[in-house]
C-alpha cells in the first residue's frame, strides 16, 4: 500500500507531461501545414520549388542537355540561362508570352538556340558568385506552365529559325547487294517527296566496268542501260545525281584481284592503293573515266579517300611522310577530275582531321576539293569537335556533313535503331547551325548515308527496305530543320501509312523508346518493301526462340554439353527430352526461308536473297542439324565405362597431372580414347545374349 501511494503520483505526472507533449506536437504540425499552404518564403523553400516534380522528370535529351534539363554548354555556345534562373525571373518571362507568341522560342530536342540571335538579358543570368538569391514569392501557376513548356522540348517545337541544309543528299551504297531497278526508282520517289535534293550513288562492284576493269564488276552488276535508266529517273524527279568512286582506300574490288594486286600499298592487305606508282594513277583515271562516261555533266564527283589505313608502308612510300603522301595523291586526283570533267571533287574528311591548317594550305587542297565531315554516332562532337571546323574553315570556303540512316551501329544488324540515327541527324543540325558561320560559304549540304556493308569484304548490314522508316524520319528532320509532331503528316504520306500507321488517330507520334526499330508503328504502312520489314519482327522472335532452345540443350542442361558429346557419355532418356522440340524449331526456320524469298522477290536479286538467308538463317539450321546428329550418336550407345573417365591429355600443358595409373581399363590418349566404345562395340570379356552384355 505504501509503495502504491508513492508510485501513483509519479506515474500521473509522467502521463500528464506526455499528453502535453503530444498536444504540442499536434499544434506545431497544424501550424506548419498552414504555413506551407500560404506560400513559400524562405530561400531554401524557393530553391526546392525550382526543382521539377519528381513524378514528372524532364525527358533525357541526348547529348545537348544535362541531366537536370539545362542545355549543355559548349565553348562556342552563347551564354544561356539555366531553368532555375528562368524560374526566378518568372514575372519577366511571363511578359514574353508562351513559345510561338513572340517571346523566346524553346529549343527543340537536340537543337541549340541560334548563336548571337537571342543574347540572354543580364537579369536572366545567374547571380554573381556569393550573392544570395532574392527572397521573393514564386508564382506556382507559372512554375507549372514553364514545366509543361520544358516537357514540350522532348516532343519538339519548331524553332524560330530552324537550320535547314541547303542540299539534302541521300546516299545509296550498292556494293554486292543491288536493289532491283524498279524498287530503287520507287525509293527515289519517296525521298523526293520527303525533301531530298540529290542522291549519291556508290556503285562499287555493281557498276558495269569494261575493258581492263571488267573483272572487278560483280557477276550480278547493273547493265549500262540500267545505270542510264536510274540516272534519268532521278533527274526526271528533279534529283541531282552525285557519283561516288573510291580512289585511294576501300579499293578492295580491284586490289583483291591478281591483276591489280601489285598496286597494293601493303601486299597482305587489299584495301589501299600505293600512291607512288604510275600504274596506280592510271587505274584511278580509268575508274573515273568509265563512271563519268555514264554520269556526263555531273556537277560533283565524290572521290572517297576515307580510312586509308595503310600508307607509307611499301618500299616506294616508306621514306615519305604519311600526310604528304595523302595530300599529294588527293591533289592529283582532284586536278584530274576538274581538268577532265569540270566537276567539283568531294572527299571524306577523316584523313585530314589531324593535319594542321598550314600544312593543308601549302598543299593547295583548299582550292581543289570540298571536305565532307562524317560522323554516324550520336555524339558528333566526340569525333569531330569544333577544332575540325576551325581548321577546315581556314582552308576551305565550304564543307559538307554526313549522317547515316542505316549501316552505322553494327555490322550484322538487320534493322537500324531509329532513335540513335535520329539523334545523329539532330546533333548534326545543331553542329551545322553552330559552325556554319566559320566558313565563308557555310555548309554546302548534308548527306544521309545508307551503308550496305562496312567494307567490300564484310557481310550484309541492314537491307534497304529495312532502313526505309529510318530514312524517312532522318530526311524529314533534315528537310525541316527540326523534329516534332508536325512531321507526322509528311512521313505518313510518303510511307503511305494511313490512319492506322504512324501517329494514327489513337496513337502517339513515334514512341521510339517503346518501339526502337519501328516494327509496331511502321508495319501498318505500305511503303515499298514493307513486307520484308514486317517479316523481320517474326524473324527476331524465331531466332530468339531457337537460340534459347540451343542454349538450354547445350549449356543449361547437363546431358548435351560439349563434354557429353566429346566423351560420348550421356543419358539417352534425358537426351530425348532435350531434343523433343527439334522438329518444331527446324520447321519454323525452314518456313522463314520461304517467307524471306517471297518478301524480297522484286526488291533485290536472287543472289542477295541467297546471301541474306545464308548469313541470317543457315547458321541456325546447321546448328540444329548438328545438335540432332550429336543426340543420335549419344543415344546409339548402350554400355558405358565406369568412372573416372580417362583424363584429357591436353590439360597437361596447364600443369595438371593427367598420368593414368596402371590399373586403368582404358588408355588415356586424349578425347578419342576417352570417348569409350562406340555403337556396336563390346568391352573385352563380355558375351552378348539377347542384345544385352553379360
Amino acid at each position: 500500500m505504501v509503495l502504491t501511494k508513492l508510485v501513483q503520483p509519479v506515474v500521473g505526472a509522467v502521463l500528464r507531461r506526455w499528453r502535453s507533449l503530444l498536444l504540442l506536437l499536434a499544434a506545431l504540425s497544424l501550424l506548419l501545414l498552414l504555413y506551407l499552404q500560404t506560400g513559400l518564403h524562405s530561400p531554401h523553400q524557393l530553391q526546392e520549388a525550382r526543382r521539377l516534380p519528381a513524378e514528372q522528370p524532364p525527358p533525357a535529351v541526348p547529348l545537348l542537355y544535362n541531366e537536370d534539363g539545362t542545355r549543355r554548354v559548349h565553348p562556342n555556345d552563347p551564354p544561356a540561362a539555366p531553368l532555375a534562373d528562368m524560374l526566378r525571373n518568372s514575372a519577366a518571362l511571363a511578359a514574353d508570352g508562351p513559345p510561338g507568341a513572340g517571346g523566346e522560342q524553346l529549343p527543340l530536342a537536340g537543337e541549340r538556340l541560334p548563336p548571337a540571335e537571342d543574347p540572354v538579358p543580364p537579369e536572366h543570368g545567374p547571380p554573381p558568385e556569393g550573392e544570395m538569391l532574392p527572397d521573393v514569392p514564386l508564382d506556382r501557376a507559372r512554375v507549372e506552365e514553364l514545366h509543361q513548356e520544358r516537357q514540350l522540348q522532348h516532343i519538339g517545337r519548331q524553332p524560330r529559325t530552324p537550320y535547314v541544309p541547303r542540299r539534302r543528299v541521300i546516299h545509296f551504297d550498292l556494293k554486292g547487294a543491288p536493289p532491283t531497278v524498279p524498287y530503287l526508282l520507287k525509293v527515289f520517289a519517296i525521298v523526293k517527296k520527303l525533301g531530298a535534293t540529290d542522291v549519291m550513288m556508290e556503285w562499287e562492284d555493281m557498276f558495269p566496268f569494261s575493258g581492263a576493269l571488267r573483272p572487278a564488276a560483280a557477276g550480278n552488276h547493273y547493265s549500262r542501260a540500267e545505270v542510264r535508266q536510274i540516272i534519268a529517273e532521278a533527274k526526271r524527279l528533279g534529283l541531282g545525281v552525285i557519283p561516288l568512286v573510291q580512289t585511294f582506300g576501300h579499293l578492295e574490288l580491284f586490289l583483291k584481284l591478281e591483276q591489280f594486286s601489285h598496286l597494293r600499298e601493303s601486299p597482305p592487305h587489299p584495301e589501299a592503293l600505293c600512291p607512288s606508282r604510275n600504274a596506280s594513277r592510271r587505274l584511278v583515271e580509268t575508274i573515273i573515266d568509265q563512271v563519268m562516261e555514264l554520269h556526263a555533266g555531273a556537277a560533283e564527283l565524290h572521290v572517297g579517300c576515307d580510312e586509308v589505313y595503310h600508307m607509307g608502308v611499301c618500299d616506294l612510300c616508306q621514306r615519305r611522310l604519311r600526310d604528304e603522301l595523302f595530300l599529294e595523291h588527293v591533289a592529283y586526283v582532284a586536278r584530274y577530275v576538274r581538268r577532265r570533267y569540270g566537276a567539283t571533287p568531294l572527299i571524306w574528311d577523316d584523313m585530314m582531321r589531324h593535319i594542321p591548317a598550314d600544312t593543308l594550305r601549302r598543299s593547295g587542297i583548299g582550292e581543289l576539293v570540298e571536305p565532307m565531315v562524317w560522323v554516324y554516332a550520336e555524339d558528333v562532337d566526340r569525333f569531330a569537335g569544333p577544332h575540325v571546323y576551325s581548321t577546315f574553315s581556314e582552308v576551305f570556303p565550304r564543307a559538307w556533313t554526313a549522317a547515316a540512316y542505316k549501316g552505322a551501329f553494327g555490322e550484322t544488324l538487320i534493322l537500324p535503331p531509329l532513335q540513335r540515327h535520329l539523334d545523329n541527324t539532330l546533333n548534326w543540325l545543331a553542329t551545322m547551325r553552330r559552325e556554319s558561320d566559320r566558313f565563308s560559304d557555310g555548309f554546302a549540304g548534308m548527306v544521309i548515308c545508307g551503308w550496305q556493308r562496312y567494307d567490300h569484304m564484310a557481310v550484309l548490314a541492314e537491307l534497304l527496305p529495312a532502313g526505309i522508316p529510318s530514312l524517312a524520319i532522318d530526311l524529314a528532320t533534315a528537310t525541316h530543320g527540326y523534329y516534332n509532331q508536325s512531321l507526322q503528316e509528311p512521313i505518313r504520306n510518303a510511307l503511305r501509312c494511313g490512319n492506322s500507321g504512324v501517329g494514327g488517330d489513337s496513337e502517339p507520334f513515334l514512341q521510339l523508346s517503346d518501339d526502337p526499330e519501328g516494327l509496331y508503328q511502321f508495319s501498318q504502312c505500305r511503303f515499298p518493301g514493307v513486307k520484308f520489314f514486317k517479316l523481320l519482327g517474326r524473324y527476331k522472335a524465331t531466332i530468339a526462340q531457337t537460340e534459347e532452345f540451343l542454349k538450354t540443350a547445350t549449356e543449361s542442361k547437363g546431358w548435351l554439353t560439349e563434354y557429353n558429346v566429346e566423351r560420348n557419355y550421356s543419358n539417352p532418356f534425358r537426351v530425348d527430352e532435350l531434343t523433343e522440340m527439334y522438329y518444331s524449331h527446324k520447321h519454323m526456320l525452314s518456313a522463314m526461308v520461304g517467307s524471306v524469298k517471297s518478301a524480297l522477290t522484286g526488291v533485290v536479286d536472287r543472289y542477295t536473297i541467297a546471301e541474306w538467308v545464308e548469313q541470317k538463317l543457315w547458321p541456325y539450321l546447321r546448328r540444329l542439324e548438328r545438335l540432332q546428329e550429336q543426340a543420335d550418336a549419344l543415344k546409339r550407345r548402350s554400355v558405358w565405362p565406369r568412372r573416372p573417365l580417362p583424363m584429357l591429355q591436353a590439360l597437361a600443358q596447364y600443369g595438371l597431372n593427367v598420368t593414368e595409373t596402371k590399373d586403368r581399363p582404358q588408355k588415356a590418349e586424349g578425347v578419342k580414347a576417352a570417348a569409350g566404345p562406340r555403337a556396336g562395340a563390346r568391352p573385352a570379356g563380355l558375351a552378348v545374349e539377347g542384345g544385352r552384355a553379360v
